[in-house]
């Protein structure tokens, strides 16, 4: 139940992550594995002394959920869509929230942080044919008030706080070739349009609105992202100050600040300029944090 509490934008509904999902969880084992793995590395952060202990524990429970879903799950239908849409749910903070530490090995860093968005964007196309059933269903009160937006009909705001990435765009379009720019740009303009938003509400951004833009950027985005390009490094160190902007969340915390390290340490000297204001945005962990996350690795 402690857990429960700490999953959903508003924390009234957290009866739904301990009696809902938990339901749906005796009739699908790969959900129940995942609901063990996050409480799992909750713990790992309420009870530090049995940290390592718990980290152990959650990557076991994740690896055998992953392996249960992918053996039962050949495609979503209405009798396991709820299941399906549970699952996905509890997978993004568990990606987030286990740790990894840039300066023990960069590479690793980067790919955590590529699996994390890669998992995220697979979401979408499985649950697509039932979204609005599952809206409809007790699963559609998970969803916040942030992002009940027609977000075709958006618009980018005339002003933003993204003001280097606005002047990056024109470095980009002299740079690249129109398809990769337009890619660049688009992730963008997505950008300060979901910066925007948050910024129109009293309370920090909930996890499913700063999903969104992981949703929204294109697949050339993210295939340039896994190219480890400059630009596309700079933009999602930008996106990281979002994270940054949801203390709410246990999960998200250091999040930012790992991918801020992955892009400063990825980016080359030329292009750092450009990671100045994320720098001046997201708290770098202090090396009392940084300590005890190796310490719990090791």
């Amino acid at each position: 139940m402690v857990t429960a509490k700490t999953l959903p934008a508003d924390t009234s509904n957290a009866y739904i992550y301990s009696s809902f999902i938990v339901d749906q969880a005796f009739d699908y084992p790969f959900l129940l594995l995942a609901l063990f793995a996050i409480a799992a590395l909750h713990l790992s952060r309420l009870q530090p002394e049995r940290r390592t202990e718990f980290l152990l524990e959650a990557e076991r429970y994740h690896g055998q959920a992953l392996a249960r879903f992918r053996a039962e799950i050949y495609e979503v239908t209405e009798a396991n869509y709820k299941a399906v849409f549970s699952f996905s749910t509890v997978l993004f903070p568990y990606s987030c929230a286990m740790p990894v530490d840039a300066s023990l090995n960069i590479e690793h860093a980067f790919d955590s942080i590529l699996s994390n968005v890669l998992l995220t964007r697979r979401v979408g196309p499985l649950v697509r044919d039932f979204y609005q059933a599952m809206a409809d269903s007790e699963l559609g009160r998970l969803r916040p008030r942030d992002i009940d937006i027609k977000w075709c009909n958006v618009e980018p705001p005339l002003t933003t706080e993204l003001v280097s990435l606005r002047a990056f765009v024109e470095v980009i379009r002299r740079l690249y070739p129109e398809d990769i720019a337009e890619a660049y740009s688009q992730a963008i303009t997505t950008l300060e349009i979901i910066f925007d938003k948050a910024a129109q509400s009293p309370d920090p951004p909930s996890d499913a609105l700063i999903k969104l833009w992981i949703h929204f950027v294109t697949p050339q985005y993210v295939e340039l992202l896994a190219q480890k390009q400059p630009a596309a490094l700079i933009i999602i160190a930008h996106y990281a100050v979002l994270l940054s902007r949801a203390p709410q969340y246990w999960f998200l915390e250091g999040v930012a600040s790992q991918i801020l390290d992955v892009a400063n340490a990825l980016v080359p000297a030329t292009w750092s300029a450009w990671l100045d204001w994320p720098k001046t945005k997201i708290v770098p962990r202090t090396p009392m944090a940084m300590h005890d996350l190796c310490s719990s690795l090791t």
